[in-house]
């Protein structure tokens, strides 16, 4: 198998941790049934088209000590690295990724899981020696400036991405890969490749793919409907389990079953009925039946896909919709579709709800993502939307919680076409004349950080750890792995100091996350760099270790890393000279004057918030280039 192939690069812990999620994602069990009973693999080498689930694959492939933060310098690598291999072979792939739940069908799968997430997380971060998976905050964004990076096409679904991903794939008539067992059951012409089945350090591309003709074969089931059995019984995503010992025994006629998994008990039984209606009918007098005959019918829509579609025409077509109704601004739509429109907003925006990131992070703390609530509320207010329910974490818990839109004082809807930069500013509280001061990929960097920096009262220490980091990541990044190694040997400061650090990090990358949301909102005032090229876990946190040490053992643009630092900190040296200017004028009476640390707090909230004034913001203030120009 190749070097980053499942079974060989990954340790046991991980390799059982990725095992449960396969298993978690789509039909309970069936995956594992397949690998263990399935014997019509065909082997075949990879060539032509390869319709690839995204984000199935960007679990697959962050497979890294994820608890300091975020690995995504070696994301990157990983990435490209697979890619770069597969078109080197001639292969062409296609990402698609999953959309929002805007028929709300899959809330409590999702909740879930993310409580399942938010557990895992902080059983981590107490023990880091737990292994397992997890996605650092910007993973997504760092897959996604890759895939641009090489010019790999990619495209994000309105809603659960299975069924477009099929039909893309039969447009094409080559094969699927991903790491959902919701594709077992679906007709794909070029079969199935789950993810632990594919190559990608072999050359040519070598792989197994799963035939659902030759599953049903091997089975003896005549009739194909008889597969929704299955996810109708065990239940998937979208459909609870009906699952009993009496549903088994009425299946099993004289049939000895009991001692298997549910799986293979309906596998077993299945085959001898000649059509799925004539087992409901012999189901009837079940108690589970009208749920039974319920799941039957929506599964074998969810998996009968009839339709071939172009992945050309996903860029000007889609059935979201405002809450209210209207349609979206057909700009929105392609940004979308090009991942451009984060799921957060697109989510808000269509359904009023939000399902916030999980972020690994301290969890006796409120969540990071509160660091960038202030631009989440402005960007609510540009979609014209008095209030969004957040799903945020709380300590180990997931909660819903109403956040009202937040207005911006002198601000008209007017300004967004002709200034973006300065509707940008405004919303992330920063003076362009003070990002003019930095080269110009540096602006966004800047300008997200002094908004962190400045919104929270980041100690020093840590604002320069991270933008030491920054730098050190953008200059040396064809070293960056040396580097880390370095960095590698285990921290000597204390567990309180460092769970500072992890939190205020986390904090920045919700920053980042927001304000790069408002950046596509404005289509892209300012260049964006991938998190890739700024930010590494195990460097940030070992800098705010001592990050003056750091710069005799790391060889970084100290000018670069000084000008960047001088904005950022530009409001704390004009406090500072503010102090000691009274100092000399007043004397001791200037410390009277000075403003605590609440009523500082109190200051920047009321700076935040608007006057009274409401200004008029219909949703026709997003269309920043006409339908008719931008086709």
């Amino acid at each position: 198998m190749g070097a980053w192939s499942l079974q060989v690069c990954l340790g046991s812990r991980i390799y059982r941790k990725r095992a449960q999620l396969q298993e978690n994602m789509g039909i309970p069990g069936l995956t594992k049934f397949v690998k263990e009973t399935f014997r019509g693999w065909e082997k075949c080498t990879l060539k032509g088209h390869l319709i690839i689930d995204g984000y199935g694959l960007c679990h697959q492939l962050y497979a890294f000590e994820w608890n300091r933060g975020g690995e995504y310098s070696q994301f990157r690598e990983e990435v490209l690295k697979m890619f770069n291999t597969l078109l080197e072979a001639n292969v062409r792939p296609i990402v698609i990724f999953d959309g929002i739940d805007y028929k709300k069908q899959k809330v409590a799968t999702t909740m879930k899981r993310r409580r399942e997430s938010i557990k895992h997380i902080h059983e981590n971060i107490s023990n880091p020696n737990q292994g397992g998976r997890t996605l650092s905050l910007l993973a997504t964004e760092v897959f996604l400036f890759a895939l641009r990076e090489i010019n790999v096409p990619f495209y994000v679904a309105d809603g659960e991405a299975d069924e477009i991903i099929v039909e893309i794939a039969n447009y094409f008539g080559c094969p699927v890969l991903g790491l959902d067992s919701d594709f077992f059951m679906f007709n794909i012409v070029g079969g199935y490749i789950p993810i632990d089945r594919f190559d990608s350090g072999s050359k040519p591309v070598s792989c197994q793919v799963f035939h659902l003709s030759k599953f049903l074969e091997q089975f003896d089931i005549k009739h194909a409907d008889l597969r929704f059995v299955v996810p109708a019984i065990i239940g998937n995503d979208f459909v609870s389990s009906v699952f009993s010992p009496k549903l088994a025994a009425c299946m099993a006629h004289e049939v000895s079953v009991c001692s298997l998994h549910p799986v293979a008990q309906i596998m077993k039984c299945i085959y001898c009925y000649p059509s799925i209606e004539i087992f409901l009918f012999r189901m009837k007098d079940l108690s589970c039946y009208g749920q039974l005959k319920s799941n039957c019918c929506a599964v074998q829509a969810m998996y009968t896909c009839e339709k071939r579609t172009n992945p050309e025409c996903l860029l000007s077509s889609s059935v979201l919709k405002t809450n209210c109704g209207k349609p979206l601004p057909n700009w929105i739509v392609r940004k979308y579709r090009q991942g451009d429109f984060p799921r957060h907003n697109m989510s808000a925006l269509v359904i009023e709800q939000s399902l916030l990131r999980i972020v690994p992070d301290v969890s006796v703390k409120s969540t990071s993502m509160d660091a960038s609530l202030s631009i989440r509320q402005k960007i609510y207010y540009l979609f014209d939307i008095p209030s969004v329910k957040e799903f945020v974490r709380i300590k180990l818990d997931l909660s819903a919680r109403q956040v009202s839109s937040l207005s911006v004082s002198a601000f008209s809807p007017q300004l967004i076409s002709p200034f973006p930069v300065k509707v940008f500013c405004k919303l992330l509280n920063c003076e362009y004349s003070m990002l003019q001061k930095v080269n110009t990929h540096w602006r966004f960097v800047v300008a997200v950080t002094k908004f962190w920096a400045e919104t929270l009262h980041v100690p020093t220490f840590l604002v320069e750890a991270l933008i030491f980091c920054n730098v050190l990541c953008f200059t040396c990044h064809a070293t960056l792995k040396v580097h880390r190694e370095k960095c590698a040997s285990p921290f000597t400061f204390t567990r309180s100091k460092w769970m500072l650090a992890l939190h205020a990090f986390s904090q920045w990358q919700c920053c980042y996350l927001d304000a790069l949301s408002v950046n596509q909102l404005l289509i892209e005032p300012f260049e964006v760099l991938s998190p890739a090229f700024l930010y590494d876990g195990t460097i940030a946190l070992q800098m705010a270790q001592n990050v003056s040490s750091a710069h005799s053992l790391f060889p970084i643009d100290i000018e670069l890393y000084q000008s960047l630092l001088d904005v950022v900190l530009s409001h704390r040296y004009a406090e500072t000279n503010s102090r000691l200017q009274a100092v000399h004028e007043g004397g001791s009476r200037c410390h009277a004057a000075l403003p605590t640390q609440a009523v500082r707090k109190e200051q920047i909230k009321q700076h935040l918030v608007s006057s009274n004034v409401v200004h008029a913001n219909p949703f026709s203030s997003l269309q920043i280039e006409s339908d008719s120009d931008s086709s």
